[in-house]
């Protein structure tokens, strides 16, 4: 089974080559990460993370975009149109199937209406190649009514750490037929995006179940906020993660 990982710039030794040659070397098929420059360090470029990643046979089935504008479709429609028509470009360019965003952000945001969901329609419409993947957050209510749309390229990212501090399991059978990829990672109820063996989640019969959607498996796994490795730290923690896979 392949699994892929998003790229973590985590350490003050290694440059994103050397981060994508971890990957690979520990068995990693694929990569994920934002394409955003706002989430970019060390002057580094997603355009060359992807470029590179081709380079050393890691595919990209997945990437992410900023979550913080996640409201603008309700509060500034116009802005949201334009940075995901500009996002879904760079997928096209790059044949990358799955673009991942939020349908809301916080725990009470404004409410989407049908006429902000046929905007999201259209576009997706317009760039079909590249499912619009919304994924589970803290309020899935905006989730739900653009997850019941009959319109093929809008999808579901089913988060599993979301998921446990949330509470949104039910999601995963709801819209199971949605799903086309995921976002691997535990916790003990709170948002930490934690190595699947240090949480408290039951992970691998879900894992198991998304394998058997043909869903993308990507891990989405960050050492403690703030944390710095070294790049034998790096390594081990990588690994960990790969380790975690193998049941």
């Amino acid at each position: 089974m392949e699994f892929g990982i998003y790229d973590i710039n985590v350490s003050n030794t290694l440059n994103f080559k050397e981060r994508l040659e971890i990957y690979k070397k520990i068995g990693f098929s694929s990569v994920g990460l934002y394409i955003d420059e706002n989430y970019m360090e060390n002057n580094e470029s997603y355009e060359d993370i992807i470029l590179h990643a081709k380079t050393i046979g890691l595919k990209i089935n997945q990437v992410h975009v900023c979550y913080k504008l996640s409201n603008d479709i309700c509060e500034n429609s116009e802005n949201y149109i334009s940075y995901m028509t500009e996002k879904l470009k760079v997928c096209e360019k790059h044949g990358i199937k799955n673009m991942v965003l939020h349908a809301s952000k916080g725990d009470n945001p404004p409410e989407i209406n049908d006429e902000q969901i046929a905007m999201i329609e259209a576009l997706a419409n317009e760039h079909k190649s590249v499912n619009l993947a919304f994924e589970n957050v803290r309020n899935n209510t905006n989730l739900e009514k653009i997850l019941n749309s009959k319109t093929n390229s809008i999808t579901f990212c089913f988060d599993l750490g979301h998921a446990n501090a949330y509470n949104s399991f039910d999601l995963l059978d709801k819209f199971a037929g949605k799903i086309t990829c995921s976002h691997l990672h535990s916790n003990h109820g709170a948002d930490t995006h934690e190595l699947l063996s240090l949480g408290e989640i039951d992970y691998k019969p879900i894992i198991n179940k998304l394998k058997l959607l043909n869903a993308d498996l990507c891990l989405e796994v960050f050492p403690a906020r703030g944390t710095s490795l070294s790049a034998v730290e790096f390594e081990n923690f990588i690994k960990q993660a790969f380790d975690d896979l193998n049941f």
